[in-house]
């Protein structure tokens, strides 16, 4: 998946800073056999793209005076901007909303038999310049692995589920 900051990054011969919550531009299948069967914004193993949520949405989601969400989502209503774009989690929610939303409206199910989700950043970029602390990429990778399990254990889908998680 190429996103508009690599694009933009790449146009000024710099490396693309964290955090990345740009839409995607471009995504390409890794096989033949994954074309029109893979997401188009999902963020694979870009470590510059969050899990879940950026530093500065953890930050306004603890102020005391508002209720913001922390996740990345294209509809998050915090006014912070860099909770607004892409993350793994908001890009997983959006499409596993559709597909409820598509059945409860009575249309045919299209959601997959098998979704595999990668939610990469618990193995962190240590203490690399300019990147939150291992320990908060843990602590986004959690919330995000938190997120998916409360999104489809609190939806009428739970019974097509089976969750098997495999951690660090």
């Amino acid at each position: 998946m190429i996103s508009t900051k690599d694009v933009e990054a790449a146009g000024q011969k710099l490396h693309k800073s964290y955090p990345d919550v740009s839409n995607a531009v471009r995504a390409i299948p890794t096989k033949q056999s994954l074309t029109n069967h893979h997401s188009q914004s999902f963020r694979s193993f870009d470590v510059t793209a969050p899990d879940s949520m950026t530093v500065d949405c953890y930050k306004s989601a603890l102020d005391p005076s508002g209720s913001s969400d922390p996740a990345v989502t294209r509809d998050n209503s915090n006014p912070n901007s860099n909770c607004r774009g892409n993350s793994r989690l908001g890009e997983w929610l959006a499409e596993f909303r559709s597909f409820v939303a598509e059945r409860e409206a009575g249309r045919a199910d299209q959601m997959p038999a098998l979704s595999i989700v990668r939610f990469p950043n618990d193995h962190t970029t240590g203490m690399k310049n300019g990147f939150p602390t291992p320990q908060f990429m843990v602590a986004d990778n959690d919330y995000a692995v938190g997120r998916l399990v409360e999104a489809i254990s609190s939806s009428r889908v739970l019974e097509r589920f089976g969750n098997f998680y495999r951690g660090r």
